[in-house]
């Protein structure tokens, strides 16, 4: 039994585990799998700037800017620059997502050489 703070008390239940696998890790490989891998930040970006893409893309098609011309040239490299940044951005995230997997599948397989 634990005794809360002024909430009663709690009762721990512990089952039975069967089998526990336990894996060799390098310190290495944790340093990689804390760090995390670039792939998320390239998502987010490339997200942020679909968003952004998706914005200009839709005032350039309703809005009339026959009086500004200036800002029509402005929402067009807006819209130009965001849609390419985010394909690239796309891009790099879709040829790094595997890098935490394949942390993952050496740990496995090293388990399995031993």
């Amino acid at each position: 039994m634990r005794k809360n703070n002024g909430f009663g008390t709690t009762k721990a239940i512990f089952h039975k585990l069967d089998d526990i696998e336990v894996f060799p890790v390098t310190n290495e490989q944790l340093d990689q799998l804390e760090k995390g891998s670039s792939s998320d930040l390239f998502l987010e970006i490339g997200l942020c700037l679909v968003s952004v893409f998706a914005s200009f893309f839709c005032s350039l098609v309703v809005l009339e800017f026959s009086n500004t011309p200036k800002a029509f040239v402005f929402f067009l490299i807006v819209c130009i620059l965001s849609g390419l940044l985010s394909v690239i951005m796309l891009l790099l995230w879709h040829r790094s997502r595997k890098d935490k997997s394949d942390i993952i599948t050496k740990i496995r397989s090293q388990a399995k050489e031993d």
